[in-house]
């Protein structure tokens, strides 16, 4: 997903922003480190710290 700056809405096609995942697999690193989670996550989104956007066809 790709998301704002201020927003964790998903961004529409076109549209440029920071690239988070999400899935139980993806913080499985951070389970016994809180504040480190803390600081990666947002609302349950990793933030990957990429920019990217989507085209028309879906293609990050």
């Amino acid at each position: 997903m790709l998301r704002g700056p201020d927003s964790l809405e998903a961004l529409p096609p076109g549209a440029h922003g920071e690239v988070v995942v999400g899935g139980h697999q993806v913080m499985r690193g951070y389970r016994r480190a809180p504040e480190e989670a803390a600081s990666a996550g947002a609302d349950g989104w990793f933030r990957t710290g990429d920019a990217g956007s989507f085209g028309e066809d879906g293609v990050l």
